[in-house]
Formats: C-alpha cells, structure tokens, sequence
C-alpha cells in the first residue's frame, strides 16, 4: 500500500527538506575551531576569533557571563574572517566588574 501526502503537504515537505539541506551545507569544516580570547571590562565585552582553517567563516561564540552572584550564557556573532585573520566581537555591558569565560563556539561557511 502505498501512502500519498495531499498536494500541500507534499509542497511542506518538499520546502522543509530543503531548509534542512541549506542549514547543513552551513556548517564548515566542524573539526576546526577558531582560536578566542575574551576580555571583560566594565561595560565592556571582546571577543577576539582567530580562523585558523583554510577557509572564510563566520562564528557564534557562547560566553558565559558571572557577575553579581549570577551567570548568565550569552552568543554573540562575527562577521566573516578570512583564514589567518582574526576578527574582533566587542559589546556593551552593564557597568560592573564580570567574569567572562568561552563556553562554546559554533563555526559556518562564510
């Protein structure tokens, strides 16, 4: 027995694969993380990511945030970095002392 999907269901189906193929063909080379460096100051963050593959790309660094007796997670994003360059993600904070710690880095094609 064979099951039809009706014509609007086919066309979501159809739409959601290739949105699942385009997020897939985002990620570059997985294996290669961006060397980072985060500076905290008061009202002040910077994230600097050195890409150290052999293609452009962009990066969503997750930094974990602790001040005031709380920590908070926080993304911030790049723009394109060509290989060997390092690119700099700077921020404003609330004006107190922090503690800034690289939790996670997610690397895609630029």
């Amino acid at each position: 027995m064979t099951t039809h999907l009706p014509g609007r269901a086919r066309a979501l189906a159809a739409g959601l694969a290739v949105i699942g193929l385009l997020l897939a063909g985002c990620q570059t080379q997985p294996g290669v993380q961006p060397r980072t460096a985060v500076t905290c100051t008061p009202g002040t963050i910077s994230i600097a990511v050195t890409n150290v593959s052999s293609k452009p790309a962009k990066y969503t660094v997750t930094v974990d945030l602790e001040r005031a007796g709380y920590t908070d997670s926080e993304e911030y994003s790049s723009n394109r970095v060509e290989p060997g360059a390092t690119g700099t993600i700077s921020d404003k904070l609330p004006d107190e002392k922090a503690k800034c710690t690289v939790t996670g880095v997610d690397v895609f094609d630029a």
